[in-house]
């Protein structure tokens, strides 16, 4: 699956900050499920962030006042979707991946002709990691979650309990309209 976020998903973005927000969201998702989802269910999550591409969105004012050196064009998120898609994770030109890895949890720039693989930031001390990484599967955060019965269960855990208060709730209705 690869996400379309925005280079403004990356950076402060004041002319848009709701679009901002979003964006930064579809990055804070890839990164938080990618690894997790590639090795539970083989799934790839990965989102491209493209610079200014000037679609049937963008007023024709500000198409004409754009540089034209600094125009993404669209065959450049392309190859960001096709890098991200490959099977046995192969770069394309004009990228700084990882060539022979398959991709999960990746964000990628797409700027003018270039990919950039952009990481999140890093912890700003040791706290910090450590919060990290007990936010890992198999951390503090996922055993205390799973002690008390909380959100940190699989997809199939969840879909179960959904299944049996639909279940329950359709019987209690069913009780409801006996006794009238």
């Amino acid at each position: 699956m690869v996400i379309t976020a925005s280079c403004a998903g990356q950076y402060h973005f004041p002319i848009a900050p709701q679009y901002a927000a979003a964006k930064h969201a579809l990055v804070g998702l890839t990164r938080s499920v990618g690894a997790k989802l590639m090795n539970d269910d083989n799934i790839a999550v990965n989102a491209v962030m493209p610079a200014f591409i000037p679609t049937p969105l963008i007023s024709q004012a500000l198409k004409d006042a754009w540089p034209k050196e600094y125009i993404t064009p669209i065959a450049t998120v392309t190859k960001g979707f096709m890098e991200l898609i490959d099977d046995e994770g192969k770069v394309r030109e004009g990228s700084d991946g990882k060539d022979g890895e398959v991709k999960a949890g990746c964000t990628v720039e797409c700027i003018t002709d270039k990919l950039y693989y952009r990481k999140g930031v890093d912890s700003a001390d040791e706290s910090q990691q450590w919060l990290r990484d007990q936010a890992e599967a198999g951390g503090m955060w996922w055993t205390v979650y799973e002690q008390e019965g909380g959100v940190a269960q699989s997809m199939e855990e969840q879909d179960a309990d959904r299944k049996k208060k639909l279940d329950g709730a359709a019987t209690n209705n069913e009780t409801a309209n006996k006794v009238k």
